[in-house]
């Protein structure tokens, strides 16, 4: 956007930044970088945030895990997004049945995909049809 043309290639997915490109527009110069993820997460909070922003390959964590991390998130933090985007009045692991009896993710026998509801939910949050959303807040100032 800044050089009024296609000067770097992005995608949603890790891995698209392969080496060092630099990207000039008027009055400035920006080098963009493969970005690096450490193999193992200490904080497993900052793990959930990067996977339900697909920074962390989808095919290597739990989706239906991920994607309560997140209903629990918007739960807490945005309670009006639920009930508006899914009709949904349960809570907890119960939001995927019901996600998915609402949306249609149904096998055989009338089971409910909470994988299939899981990924609607990370997919919705990722094309931002949940609407503007931060996962991070900052700290709270003592005193």
């Amino acid at each position: 956007r800044l050089t009024g043309r296609a000067a770097a290639k992005t995608g949603a997915k890790p891995g698209v930044t392969r080496g060092r490109q630099w990207v000039k527009a008027k009055g400035m110069q920006l080098l963009d970088t493969a970005g690096i993820l450490w193999p193992k997460f200490d904080d497993q909070d900052a793990a959930q945030r990067l996977a339900v922003l697909a920074a962390i390959r989808d095919d290597i964590f739990d989706w239906e895990e991920t994607a309560l991390w997140l209903l629990n998130h918007l739960d807490s933090h945005y309670p009006d997004i639920l009930p508006e985007r899914y009709q949904v009045s349960s809570q907890g692991l119960d939001w995927l049945e019901e996600i998915g009896k609402r949306r249609g993710c149904l096998r055989s026998g009338g089971v409910v995909d909470t994988e299939l509801a899981a990924k609607i939910v990370l997919q919705d949050f990722r094309s931002g049809k949940l609407g503007r959303i931060t996962l991070e807040f900052p700290p709270k100032e003592n005193g």
